[in-house]
């Protein structure tokens, strides 16, 4: 349990972390949310056999994690991420594999798929999150274009402090949450304002027609968290009629900090033995 294999690899000069953890063939590639290390996907070892996939995955540059930041005195560029995401199945000799996106992730998760939909076989995107246009009148994407106007990082770094404290991580070992913590107070202050401001002003409606090609999604929401998130995983079961759904509960962060057996189990099966 919790066992994983970093790996740093480069990319244009600079050292990105990455993670593997389980040790079958089959690849779910994982793509983590907002501000998180891809590590955060190990939690889910716990509960289902790792002798049956195998999860590759990697830290963002300036959230959490070990990735140098390749964004220092530069604008938020998502295309650097999705270059990076391609480097990295690169890396590990990646040809075919499921892929799983969780709110920012699922916005990555799109991105990729629009270059690398022919050697996706399953696709999952938990409390997605992909176009601005749906908030009307929202109180947290005016806070986060104020902050972002008035280069206010350094309070959204706190939030995310203080945010991740609240939560009770007793299910863990010690060492492991210090470490994550660690990588939280890592990450670098204005990558965490340009990035989130990035994510509430974009608009993916038009890649989603490049999931089409992928035969098997799943869109996974909770039906208690912030009516924005549930109007954009309403949105995407729209545009893509024929996907399956699950109907978690919970908070919006709980899917990762606070996973239930069931509903992990339920995803896990999903990307490993898609229809």
């Amino acid at each position: 349990m919790f066992k994983y294999t970093p790996e740093t690899i480069s990319y244009h000069n600079n050292l990105i972390q990455t993670y593997s953890f389980g040790d079958a063939d089959k690849v779910i590639f994982s793509l983590p949310s907002y501000p998180h290390s891809g590590l955060s996907y190990i939690f889910f070892t716990q509960y289902y056999d790792p002798a049956k996939f195998r999860f590759i995955t990697f830290d963002i540059p300036g959230w959490a994690g070990l990735s140098q930041n390749i964004f220092k005195g530069k604008e938020f560029d998502i295309d650097l991420i999705i270059n990076i995401a391609i480097k990295v199945l690169e890396n590990y000799h990646v040809e075919t594999f499921s892929l799983i996106g969780y709110s920012f992730g699922s916005a990555i998760s799109v991105k990729l798929a629009k270059t690398l939909g022919n050697r996706i076989t399953s696709l999952v995107l938990v409390s997605p999150f992909i176009n601005s246009n749906l908030l009307t009148r929202n109180k947290e994407k005016t806070v986060i274009n104020f902050a972002y106007k008035h280069k206010l990082g350094k309070l959204i770094k706190m939030y995310v402090l203080r945010k991740f404290k609240t939560y009770d991580l007793k299910t863990y070992p010690e060492q492991l949450i210090k470490l994550y913590y660690f990588f939280l107070k890592n990450a670098d202050s204005k990558v965490l304002l340009d990035s989130i401001h990035w994510l509430f002003n974009a608009n993916l409606e038009a890649d989603l027609s490049a999931l089409k090609i992928i035969g098997e999604i799943l869109i996974v929401n909770s039906k208690t968290e912030t009516l924005y998130f549930r109007e954009q995983s309403r949105f995407i079961r729209t545009k893509l009629a024929a996907e399956d759904s699950l109907k978690i509960s919970g908070n919006h962060e709980d899917f990762l900090l606070k996973p239930k057996s069931a509903i992990v189990k339920k995803v896990l099966e999903f990307l490993l033995y898609p229809n």
